[in-house]
């Protein structure tokens, strides 16, 4: 880690990169690509998904070699997802996926963590015109804390990379076309 780098700072510092990028992102084109913010010792990388449709755990496992191949400290995922709140002692909301809900709600989720702070969460419900067009973000009355478990949690190695994993990682990234120098944000890369 940088030296005088708080990861609790970092984090927070991504949570509203993160959350910029989705306003911005949502009134241009009316939706989110996922997007992967990551603090390293080396600086920040982006990481924006291609359209997802079957390759969700492609694109997890690309996150996952990232914040390996990089020593990430700090990392905060944004993406849109379908949200279906359960009553209090409902069995029934966590066997149907929230996509198939009638009384689900779209939300831009930001989900981060860093090395010694616990993982947090937050929902940004999306509002829409009558029309379907990005009008803003409601008021998220979600749970304060959850404990995500699943495909896309957990981005973070849970023991620092050697050297020669983050070799590997970096070489697999390479033959998948994507570098580290790449993900760098610049002035002609957001």
């Amino acid at each position: 880690m940088r030296a005088g780098v708080n990861p609790e700072k970092e984090l927070k510092r991504l949570f509203q990169q993160a959350e910029q990028c989705a306003l911005t992102s949502m009134k241009e084109e009316g939706r989110l690509q996922p997007l992967l913010l990551v603090a390293t010792p080396s600086g920040e990388l982006r990481y924006t998904a291609p359209i997802l449709d079957d390759r969700k755990d492609m694109f997890v496992n690309t996150c996952r070699m990232i914040c390996a191949a990089s020593q990430a400290t700090a990392v905060v995922l944004a993406t849109e997802a379908w949200l279906k709140m359960a009553e209090p002692g409902d069995e029934s909301g966590s066997k149907m996926p929230p996509s198939e809900c009638s009384d689900r709600i779209e939300v831009v989720i930001l989900m981060g963590e860093a090395v010694g702070v616990k993982s947090r969460q937050k929902w940004m419900p999306i509002v829409r015109s009558d029309r379907g067009d990005f009008f803003g973000f409601g008021e998220s009355d979600g749970p304060k804390e959850v404990t995500f478990e699943g495909r896309f949690s957990q981005f973070l190695p849970p023991k620092p990379p050697s050297a020669a994993d983050r070799t590997l990682t970096t070489a697999v990234l390479a033959a998948m076309g994507i570098s580290l120098d790449g993900l760098r944000p610049g002035p002609d890369r957001n």
